[in-house]
C-alpha cells in the first residue's frame, strides 16, 4: 500500500473510532475491535516508516560522529587556551594588587606630606585653626586603578553555581524555614518505582498514591 493509501485507511478507521460511542456491552465490544483495528494499522504504517527512520537515524548519528571527531581537538585547544589564560589573570592580578597597594601607600604619604606642607604654610601666616583642620581632615588622593590585560575579542565574567555539600542539612533547612521549598525537588523515578512495588501499602509522608487505569490491547492472534 502507497502512503496515500495507508494516509486514506488511517483517515477512515480513525474517523470511525472517534464515532463511537459505548452505551451496552455489543458497542463496548465493537470499540474493543476498534482498538484492535487501530493497533493493526500503527504495526502497518511502523512497517513502512522505520526503515526510513533507521536509515535516517543511521546517517544523522554517523554525521554526529565525523563532526565529533573533527571538533574534538578544537575542544581541547580551546580548553588549553582558556586555562592557561585564567591561569595568567590568576597571577597577574595578585601582582597587580601588590603594585597598588603600593601605589596606593606611596600615593598616600605623598598626599600626607602635602597636607603637613600646606599645615606649616598656615600656621607661618598665624592661621592656626585652619592648619589644625588641615592636618585632622583625610588626605586627599586620587584612587590608584590599574587595569587588568585586556585581549581583542575576549571578556570574562564571573558565574556562580550551587554544590549540595550536606543534603541532610540542606532539608532541615527547608523544613525549619530559612531556606524556600524550591531548594528541593522531588525524586519522582524513585518515588514512582516504590509506588508499584508497595502500591496501596506506601505511605510516605507528604506523598499519595494515585491509581491509574491504563487498557492493554493484547492484538489479534
Amino acid at each position: 500500500m502507497t502512503d496515500n493509501g495507508i494516509q486514506q485507511k488511517a483517515l477512515a478507521v480513525t474517523t470511525q473510532a472517534q464515532a463511537l460511542t459505548i452505551t451496552d456491552q455489543a458497542t463496548y465490544a465493537r470499540a474493543g475491535e476498534a482498538l484492535l483495528t487501530l493497533k493493526d494499522l500503527r504495526r502497518e504504517i511502523e512497517v513502512v516508516f522505520r526503515p526510513i527512520i533507521a536509515a535516517a537515524n543511521t546517517a544523522h548519528k554517523e554525521a554526529l560522529k565525523q563532526e565529533a571527531a573533527l571538533l574534538k581537538p578544537i575542544t581541547t585547544a580551546d580548553a588549553w587556551v582558556r586555562q592557561q589564560m585564567a591561569a595568567y589573570l590568576d597571577q597577574e592580578a595578585a601582582q597587580r594588587a601588590a603594585l597598588q597597594a603600593s601605589l596606593t601607600a606611596q600615593a598616600e604619604t605623598q598626599a600626607e606630606a602635602a597636607q603637613v606642607a600646606q599645615a606649616a604654610t598656615l600656621e607661618a601666616e598665624g592661621r592656626h585653626e585652619e592648619a589644625e583642620a588641615v592636618l585632622v581632615a583625610p588626605p586627599i588622593m586620587a584612587p590608584v586603578i590599574l587595569p587588568p590585560p585586556q585581549a581583542e575579542g575576549v571578556s570574562w565574567r564571573l558565574e556562580h553555581h550551587a554544590v549540595v555539600a550536606d543534603m541532610a542539612a540542606l532539608i532541615r533547612a527547608v523544613a525549619n524555614g530559612p531556606v524556600p521549598m524550591a531548594a528541593l525537588q522531588p525524586n519522582l523515578m524513585w518515588l514512582n518505582g516504590q509506588a508499584k512495588a508497595l502500591k496501596g501499602l506506601m505511605n510516605y509522608p507528604g506523598v499519595r498514591v494515585v491509581e491509574e487505569r491504563i487498557m492493554v490491547a493484547r492484538g489479534r492472534p
